[in-house]
């Protein structure tokens, strides 16, 4: 079996193993490639593009048909903060479809703090 691993996290590993609050064997068994991805709310000018991502994949597992979203939901999503980043991105998406009652996600269906 071939088998590849991707993990995330916020915390700083290397200073875990170094306190022993993270095993050193497992640190270093996952450390192979390291990344640093900016979180979404430092780069909003992905958002755009994640949120057609995430509205064309939703629906298709269920059948339906993808939504659009309105430019005044785009505003409002892009001046959002994210600190779930892109999970949190995807959540309120996937709440508003339900709560949409047309072909495009209105303002109104989104449940965001702004």
């Amino acid at each position: 079996m071939d088998v590849r691993i991707l993990s995330a996290t916020h915390k700083n590993l290397p200073s875990l193993v170094e306190n022993g609050q993270f095993r050193h064997d497992l640190f270093y068994r996952i450390n192979v490639i390291e990344l640093f991805i900016k979180p979404l709310r430092e780069r909003p000018e992905d958002i755009p593009l994640l949120t057609e991502h995430i509205l064309r994949k939703l629906p298709a597992a269920s059948g339906e048909k993808p939504l659009s979203v309105s430019s005044q939901t785009m505003e409002a999503l892009l001046e959002h903060s994210y600190s779930g980043n892109i999970r949190e991105l995807e959540n309120i998406l996937e709440h508003a479809m339900t709560l949409c009652s047309g072909n495009s996600i209105e303002f109104e269906d989104l449940q965001i703090q702004i």
